[in-house]
């Protein structure tokens, strides 16, 4: 029954493995890991010394370009590991000169998809910010995203989610932020088009609503 539900999700959302949309994907984030915009230039050299690896690496321009031409005033993480998707939008905000603010929230303690890791990692998360001078712009809520979302107020202008990569825990994720977005508000899902059958589903499911 379960081989038969993946067969079923792979049919209906083919991953990135398949056919030329893989490649496509490929090249464009070869193209973007080569990007680097000079703004931040700084945060791609801390993350060369990062604990830990992190996933954003070609989509850290997008990310910076996305908060400088939406201009959102507050920005709610959900999985932030080492800081650079988080770090990438807060250098945006910080040069929009809006005093807006990002708060990223995670346990870090890592999951099943990304690990397990030590303290270090949150460290290092926080001397970086503030080598990035960053201290007033990004806010790390060390805690679950279910207790965040009691305490984080709206309205919230971009959220991006990026935690545990099942079906059951996005769909989680986003309904217990989807009341504190702002009428005009976007949302960011991480790894929507991967071998996560979750994720794909779930993507294939929300874009046909908003």
């Amino acid at each position: 029954m379960r081989s038969l539900l993946r067969s079923s999700i792979d049919l209906l959302c083919p991953g990135p493995s398949d056919g030329k949309n893989g490649k496509l994907r490929q090249q464009i984030l070869d193209l973007e890991v080569k990007k680097r915009d000079r703004n931040l230039q700084q945060l791609f050299e801390l993350e060369a010394h990062s604990p830990v690896r992190s996933s954003w690496i070609g989509l850290g321009t997008i990310a910076y370009e996305v908060v400088l031409h939406f201009k959102p005033q507050k920005i709610v993480e959900l999985g932030s590991l080492n800081g650079f998707s988080t770090f990438a939008m807060g250098l945006a905000l910080r040069d929009l000169q809006r005093d807006g603010r990002i708060y990223a929230v995670d346990t870090w303690m890592g999951d099943k998809h990304s690990g397990l890791y030590e303290e270090e990692v949150y460290q290092s998360f926080l001397e970086n910010r503030h080598k990035l001078s960053l201290d007033n712009t990004v806010f790390p809520l060390r805690m679950t995203f279910a207790e965040a979302s009691k305490q984080i107020t709206s309205p919230i202008d971009l959220l991006h989610v990026d935690g545990l990569h099942t079906f059951k825990a996005v769909t989680s994720d986003f309904n217990a932020f989807r009341h504190l977005l702002a009428p005009d508000a976007f949302v960011l899902f991480h790894d929507v088009y991967t071998k996560f059958r979750g994720m794909r589903l779930f993507w294939a499911l929300i874009s046909r609503r908003y």
